[in-house]
């Protein structure tokens, strides 16, 4: 039974964490004994498959991911790890982590869901980071690390120079029973969810919303998560009905919020870090029945996607002219045709059953032996 330790900074209540919770899962189920390391409390981990193993964080901004390195590091020096032991280090934790399993000649391989999505300070300075994750990959003799889809490995390819072969796509799925269509609200409902920050456009959604009304489309707004635009949007808020904020809830709830509106929104705006981004919203907004709107560039696209009547994608320059258009469109047709046909794409293309498969046979082939 091969063992998996997974060393992240990304703790398991994040909306982001739907992705590492499959796939933990997931080798759970291909019988590895997998072990958790992050700075989760134990306790919220004691209904979990996986074991646990908590290091302490820094709270002050920018410094969790250098904290938890350095507690990892020492709880990595003192573990007894074993023979078929193989570790999967988060991007952010990778270059302190890196050489020392090098040094305990122990497999290690690297995730990289995305690059430094953060604007400002704190992103110029994950960058040399992220980097560095990659430089390592590239230098061990049997590097590997995981990206999200071939736009991305090409990205990490151009920014450090790892050869192609040295990566491996792990696209994203979705969980099936959890997310799935539900009753929908009698008014016409869009949603985002994800981080609600400057960077990613999510300003403009309300405007989307304004403008629709002008058109005489009756519409409400869903806005989940925090981030440093929930100051601006509650300001919003105060003179706009219709607007809903909620934070950031678990899966289970958002999943159920999802099930009972009509539209998913990805606002996300073109640039090399979005356009390689993980579509994490857009796998649960299409296996929740939703159909969606966004900004046209190659992050939002879903894999073996073919032409639908549930996604439409514009410009950046006109999404709210041509979005409302849209949106005035889709209100005449059926709905729930409409929300059908972006579920079965979801079943057909879209569960984990791929990546999870994947990523086992990638951590196995670490192992000459046990293939």
């Amino acid at each position: 039974m091969t063992t998996v330790y997974w060393l992240t900074c990304r703790s398991m209540r994040d909306l982001c964490s739907t992705t590492h919770h499959a796939l933990l899962t997931g080798l759970v189920n291909r019988d590895c004994r997998v072990v958790l390391v992050n700075a989760d409390e134990s306790f919220s981990h004691q209904q979990a498959p996986w074991n646990h193993v908590r290091v302490s964080s820094s709270s002050l901004p920018g410094q969790a991911a250098r904290s938890i390195g350095k507690k990892m590091k020492a709880w990595a020096k003192s573990h007894t790890f074993e023979m078929d032991a193989v570790v999967v280090l988060d991007w952010r934790v990778a270059p302190r982590l890196a050489p020392i399993f090098s040094s305990l000649k122990i497999a290690w391989v690297l995730l990289d869901r995305s690059p430094p999505a953060n604007a400002g300070l704190l992103g110029r300075l994950q960058w040399p980071s992220w980097k560095s994750a990659w430089r390592h990959v590239s230098a061990h003799p049997n590097g590997l690390g995981f990206v999200v889809s071939p736009s991305h490995s090409h990205l990490v390819k151009q920014k450090t120079g790892t050869p192609l072969d040295k990566m491996v796509v792990l696209p994203v799925g979705v969980d099936m029973d959890m997310f799935r269509p539900g009753k929908r609200r009698s008014r016409f409902t869009l949603i985002y969810h994800g981080r609600l920050d400057k960077n990613r456009g999510v300003l403009a959604l309300p405007m989307l919303v304004e403008k629709a009304r002008q058109m005489a489309l009756d519409v409400d707004l869903i806005l989940v998560g925090d981030g440093d635009a929930v100051g601006g949007l509650k300001q919003i808020q105060e003179g706009m009905d219709g607007l809903e904020l909620y934070p950031a809830m678990p899966q289970n709830e958002l999943a159920v919020l999802l099930s009972t509106c009509h539209v998913g929104l990805l606002p996300m705006p073109k640039n090399p870090v979005w356009s390689v981004a993980s579509p994490l919203k857009q796998v649960e907004y299409a296996a929740s029945g939703l159909a969606m709107l966004g900004i046209d560039h190659q992050g939002h696209r879903l894999r073996n996607q073919r032409q639908t009547s549930w996604l439409k994608l514009v410009s950046q320059e006109d999404f709210l002219l041509d979005g409302v258009r849209w949106l005035v469109e889709l209100q005449q047709k059926s709905l729930d045709e409409i929300g059908a046909a972006a579920r079965c794409f979801a079943e057909e293309e879209l569960s984990w059953n791929a990546p999870i498969e994947a990523l086992h046979e990638a951590l196995l082939s670490l192992f000459p032996t046990s293939v």
